[in-house]
């Protein structure tokens, strides 16, 4: 069966990815997979007959393919979402560039359709990015559970230690040393955590508030403040 990791683009999903592929790992339940191009999922899905072996996957996208997968029982989902406007302003970092109204309203666009797409299915474990860098260890025992494989409470605090931001800098500061790369579109990333060389910045929850203008502000909650208000995020602009 396949674990599709398909959160919210700069919500944590790689971090979910890497703490669901390191339970199954460590227990003997599966392996991870590198990163699941959404054109091929559907081959990739299709190719694996029915196994109680977990292949842990990240792909971002909702589509037609997810949906089959997980409605069938071929896949199980895990998603984290975020603060759009978090959102916005860690693309920013990500791309080293100053806010635009053009890709903000692409990203916000894009995640916001993947969001109802995940969120809306009965196989797929929903969790809040805040509430993740809060509680990590909570986070894992959550995660184990939902594969139903059995963590004891010091299990899922050692396993979490490993996935700090600071280990997380020094996964990335080893893979480049290592020169254990893979190139995609215009960034490298390490095959085997999924890390980028320029993945982790700050993930404050709430820098939106210094990073963004007030009218910048306006223009995300112009396209999502709906979604804002239904996930409990208050609005800045009245």
């Amino acid at each position: 069966m396949w674990v599709l990791c398909g959160g919210m683009q700069r919500s944590g999903s790689t971090l979910q990815f890497q703490l669901a592929a390191h339970v199954v790992e460590m227990v003997g339940r599966g392996q991870r997979q590198t990163y699941v191009e959404p054109e091929k999922l559907a081959e990739a899905v299709d190719q694996q007959p029915p196994s109680p072996v977990l292949k842990v996957a990240k792909t971002h996208v909702f589509n037609d393919s997810v949906r089959s997968a997980l409605r069938s029982g071929r896949a199980v989902g895990l998603y984290t979402f975020r603060d759009i406007r978090d959102v916005v302003v860690s693309f920013m970092h990500k791309e080293r560039r100053a806010f635009s109204e053009e890709s903000a309203r692409h990203h916000i666009t894009h995640n916001l359709a993947w969001y109802a797409g995940w969120a809306a299915e009965a196989g797929v474990m929903v969790s809040r990015y805040e509430a993740i860098v809060q509680d990590l260890s909570a986070e894992v025992a959550r995660i184990a559970a939902f594969l139903d494989i059995p963590l004891s409470a010091a299990d899922c605090a050692e396993v979490a230690a490993q996935y700090n931001v600071e280990r997380q800098r020094e996964t990335i500061a080893k893979s480049v040393e290592s020169n254990q790369l893979t190139h995609y579109t215009n960034s490298q990333f390490d095959p085997h955590s999924l890390l980028h060389t320029n993945h982790i910045h700050s993930g404050e929850v709430g820098g939106w508030r210094s990073a963004l203008t007030p009218d910048q502000i306006a223009f995300v909650e112009g396209l999502a403040g709906d979604w804002l208000t239904e996930n409990g995020y208050p609005l800045y602009t009245s």
